[in-house]
């Protein structure tokens, strides 16, 4: 592939990749503000009325299983996910950013697996009712192949273009 092609390549997953990182947190920040929202009715009404409403749980945990998933894909594309570089660290400057192509490349990897697996647990839990609200789990079970996607988009804009410049060495 020509420099050019790889060029190209790289900016049009970026300017994808940069739509959907928008977009995921526009939707982390309102499911934040959701979440919060439904675990201060439930404190609130089971102080006052020793009571809460059976939904607020479940709309915490939708809205919370959603988040972590979300900001899993995040942390991928900003290079702010976990991980153990005190290896990687001692490379010599070219090395490095190949171990970082390779370590974003096995990321993606990980990343088809889980839409793979994802979309197979999607199916298998199909027509499933959550206990209090009665709404479908694959509202829930959804979360991890749209997170498993961006995984992988993010994943390969990383093994093209590498880690940011801001990265820590």
């Amino acid at each position: 592939m020509t420099a050019a092609a790889v060029s190209s390549a790289l900016r049009a997953i970026r300017a994808v990749n940069d739509v959907t990182s928008r977009l995921l947190r526009i939707v982390v920040t309102a499911l934040a503000g959701v979440m919060l929202a439904s675990v201060l009715l439930a404190v609130v009404t089971r102080v006052a009325f020793r009571h809460s409403p059976p939904w607020s749980e479940e709309i915490a945990l939708l809205s919370f299983g959603w988040i972590i998933l979300l900001m899993t894909a995040a942390g991928v594309r900003d290079f702010s996910h976990a991980r153990l570089d005190s290896l990687v660290k001692l490379l010599p400057g070219g090395a490095r950013r190949a171990a970082d192509r390779l370590i974003a490349a096995l990321i993606a990897g990980v990343g088809l697996y889980l839409l793979w697996a994802g979309c197979d647990y999607l199916l298998e839990m199909g027509g499933s009712r959550s206990a209090a609200m009665r709404y479908p789990t694959e509202i829930l079970y959804a979360s991890l192949p749209v997170a498993s996607v961006l995984i992988v988009l993010y994943g390969i804009e990383r093994v093209i273009a590498g880690p940011p410049e801001d990265a820590p060495a």
